[in-house]
């Protein structure tokens, strides 16, 4: 009797077995399945690793807090899932729809903080990666977002427009984002525009060499304007006290040119500023 219930229990023990995480943690973390029962906090100064062919997946309202340094070292062989305990979402399988339980995502909070994930699956999560700063030290490697509740994507709280199941690259603190679709097609994108396929880098818009022309124009027609103005009245008072008739002559050309330039300047500097305002029409 003792042996039939001894394998009545072996039976009913999980074959698979699930290592639990929760609370401050740093070091390497091994090829494992993790049940992540409680937030998970990474200190500065501290460094949290997650070997390839792991799957996290972590308890409602649980999340990763990164303030020191976290690394997801999947390879193309070995991805890194992290996704919902409730989700029966796998890396063999991302098309079944999520559980309605979702989990906080990773979030980094310190300026200072290096996050890199490699080959790497973030699936049904509130908002999946939250960046707080442009300062980190980030660097995405074939990162793929997956029905996630709210965003992918967020840094200093503005949307990030990745796509789903599309793999992404960002390497460094800048703007840029690149995905790579099929190893061929590339979108970019910012923190306020949704990205499209095969959209080249967005180019500067039109108004602002204009505007900056128009700008110029107008600063140089000032400076004749008043250059000109200073002196005209210079000559013209020469003009005024000369004794000498050809001193008159020349101090009067030398008034009349400086004049020409006064009205010069005067015309550049109104069609600038003018123009300048109109474009802010448009």
């Amino acid at each position: 009797m003792r042996i039939i219930t001894f394998l009545i229990i072996f039976l009913c023990v999980p074959c698979f077995p699930q290592t639990f995480l929760a609370g401050e943690l740093k070091g390497t973390y091994r090829k494992d399945n993790y049940i992540i029962s409680g937030a998970i906090a990474v200190k500065a100064g501290d460094t949290l690793i997650f070997e390839g062919g792991s799957e996290l997946r972590f308890q409602p309202m649980t999340g990763i807090l990164v303030k020191g340094a976290f690394f997801a070292n999947g390879t193309k062989e070995n991805s890194i899932l992290f996704t919902s305990l409730k989700s029966q979402t796998s890396l063999s399988n991302s098309t079944q729809d999520p559980a309605s339980f979702y989990w906080s995502g990773l979030k980094v909070a310190d300026s200072t903080a290096a996050v890199r994930l490699s080959y790497s699956m973030f699936c049904n999560a509130g908002v999946a990666i939250a960046l707080e700063s442009n300062t980190h030290e980030i660097i995405f490697d074939r990162v793929v977002f997956h029905k996630n509740e709210f965003l992918n994507l967020v840094r200093q709280s503005k949307p990030v427009g990745v796509k789903d199941d599309a793999e992404y690259i960002y390497e460094g603190t800048g703007k840029e984002m690149i995905a790579v679709l099929d190893q061929t097609e590339r979108i970019t994108t910012d923190d306020e525009n949704a990205i499209g396929l095969n959209r080249r880098p967005a180019a500067m818009p039109w108004f602002i060499p204009v505007r900056v022309s128009l700008s110029c124009v107008a600063l140089v027609g000032a400076g004749l304007w008043i250059s000109g103005h200073y002196y005209a009245e210079k000559y013209d008072n020469e003009y005024h006290g000369q004794k000498n008739p050809q001193g008159a002559v020349n101090a009067r050309q030398k008034r009349d040119g400086m004049a020409l330039i006064q009205n010069i300047g005067m015309g550049l500097c109104g069609v600038g500023a003018g123009f300048f305002s109109v474009s802010f029409l448009f």
